[in-house]
């Protein structure tokens, strides 16, 4: 059994989990405690049922619920819930502490980015100048390829800091990758248009100050 992480809200995940296993720890003082693996399941399952009804978390982590729920009554013989919402807390730990670590500056964090990409055989160009001969066009040659112009990668602060959005132009099959090197950097990506050309996918994507572009156009992080 294997539950998801949300990049965006782990915060709220971690306390929805921690909420579940305080409700489980106050229950095992009454009488007639869940007193095995199964019994702790099935209680964290009805506890989800009840918290999704409620609303008592909002609608954001329904399908989490759903899914706690499913965990814990339809497959309690196989699954340890407990063990599960621990592990949540965990992850949102080592998110933290992974966070701590980000430079403040976001020019910065786009370059560690682009260096794990590069280490992956991505080609990357940050503050590429548009060829007029070619009418400012650029044709991309490598098969995972990223690149900012540079009118846009100057628009960063003398701290780094961006001021206003800039947009990261990407073309490659496998942009799953450059999502997660950037999110492990510590930049949210947000995505503004995509199309097919001569076989690869072309996207445009938007880089927004403090990762605080619109939550419907974010591209999520690998599961973990």
């Amino acid at each position: 059994m294997s539950l998801s992480l949300r990049h965006d809200n782990p915060a709220k995940l971690a306390h929805v989990a921690w909420c579940a296993l305080v409700a489980l720890g106050i229950e095992r003082k009454y009488p007639n405690p869940p007193k095995n693996r199964v019994a702790a399941n099935k209680f964290i399952g009805q506890w989800a049922i009840q918290a999704a009804k409620s609303g008592r978390f909002g609608n954001a982590f329904k399908d989490e619920l759903d899914i706690w729920a499913s965990n814990g009554i339809k497959n309690g013989m196989l699954s340890n819930m407990e063990k599960s919402l621990e592990s949540v807390i965990e992850a949102y730990q080592k998110k933290v502490e992974h966070a701590k670590r980000f430079p403040g500056s976001y020019k910065r964090r786009i370059n560690n980015a682009g260096d794990k990409l590069k280490e992956a055989g991505w080609e990357i160009t940050w503050g590429l100048d548009r060829d007029w001969e070619t009418e400012g066009t650029y044709e991309a040659t490598a098969e995972n390829t990223a690149f900012i112009m540079r009118e846009h990668f100057e628009s960063f602060d003398n701290l780094g800091r961006l001021t206003a959005p800039i947009t990261l132009l990407v073309v490659s099959n496998n942009v799953q990758e450059l999502v997660d090197a950037f999110y492990d950097s510590g930049i949210v990506l947000f995505l503004h248009q995509k199309n097919r050309h001569k076989g690869r996918t072309q996207y445009a994507i938007e880089i927004w100050p403090d990762n605080n572009g619109s939550p419907d156009k974010h591209m999520p992080q690998t599961n973990v």
